[in-house]
């Protein structure tokens, strides 16, 4: 678990710089390990009640708009990802039906041998992306976010 860990930390803060490099230029705000109670908290926002999901990797608002984004990468393949997939698709509607985003970032050689798992990502979700879409602005239209 320790390895995987130390992936997943490396993941959000390369997520997390981007957003500071964002702040530079773009008026938002974000929280990182964004509960419900901390949104609550910080901007008021008591939609996410009911929700199955205690806390997402980072909550990101800009214009009144909130975007729930979630991180993570998998060095190896195996039967996790198929459940989060789904698990992903299945948090999407509720989402959705309070008004917000959902953005999933993730990224590792893990994905190699899960082609099909991941289609279904990119099919069924608004937005999934890598590493490398991030470096290329994925996460700036994702968030709605213009300069």
């Amino acid at each position: 678990h320790t390895r995987k860990n130390r992936s997943g930390k490396t993941m959000e803060d390369v997520v997390e710089s981007k957003l500071v490099s964002l702040q530079r230029d773009i008026d938002f705000e974000y929280l990182t390990q964004a509960t419900k109670v901390k949104m609550k908290k910080h901007w008021g926002i008591s939609t996410i009640e009911g929700l199955n999901v205690k806390t997402f990797d980072f909550a990101v608002r800009y214009r009144g708009n909130v975007s729930l984004i979630e991180v993570n990468y998998y060095a190896a393949g195996g039967s996790k990802l198929s459940p989060v997939v789904g698990n992903f698709v299945g948090m999407r509607e509720e989402i959705r039906n309070r008004g917000m985003s959902f953005v999933w970032v993730t990224d590792g050689l893990g994905w190699g041998s899960e082609g099909e798992t991941l289609r279904r990502g990119f099919h069924e979700l608004d937005f999934v992306f890598n590493l490398r879409l991030l470096e290329l602005g994925a996460l700036e239209e994702a968030l709605g976010l213009s300069r």
